[in-house]
């Protein structure tokens, strides 16, 4: 497996980075008119970001729990079984959400699909020609089915 970049680089550059990956995530929430308030961002040291780095299905579902708890979450909007281009910690995240209670499926039809397109737009390092391609063909940018967690 390849290592991260980002594992080789001074703890400054790589808190540019994750500075970086923050702003593009405020920026994709803006756009999806999600509230600041709304957006958490975890750093946690068993959970970092980069193909071959599994994510424990357990830690992400216990963490998850607590958010639910927490807030009164009652609806979890996550990645399918095999994520976006296949992305391990995507699958993961995945596997942690159906550690948890499921309940029934909904189908949601997305009545602004160019909301989505911009939204991915905001994560500029990532925006290249075949992922424009992607986010305006995919299905997911489209139609989704979401599974309500039982209380």
């Amino acid at each position: 497996m390849q290592e991260s970049v980002f594992e080789s680089l001074p703890r400054t550059a790589m808190q540019m980075a994750w500075e970086v990956l923050e702003k593009k995530l405020y920026l994709a929430s803006a756009v999806l008119k999600i509230p600041t308030w709304q957006v958490y961002i975890l750093d946690h040291q068993d959970l970092q970001d980069g193909f071959g780095k599994v994510w424990d299905w357990n830690l992400l579902s216990s963490i998850i729990d607590k958010e639910i708890s927490a807030h009164s979450i009652d609806l979890i909007i996550t990645f399918d079984e095999y994520g976006i281009s296949g992305h391990c910690n995507h699958r993961n995240v995945h596997q942690g959400v159906r550690c948890l209670r499921t309940g029934q499926s909904h189908c949601l039809l997305n009545l602004y699909p160019r909301r989505s397109y911009n939204a991915m737009a905001q994560h500029s390092s990532q925006w290249v020609w075949y992922r424009k391609l992607f986010v305006a063909f995919s299905s997911y940018t489209y139609v989704n089915t979401l599974k309500k967690i039982a209380s």
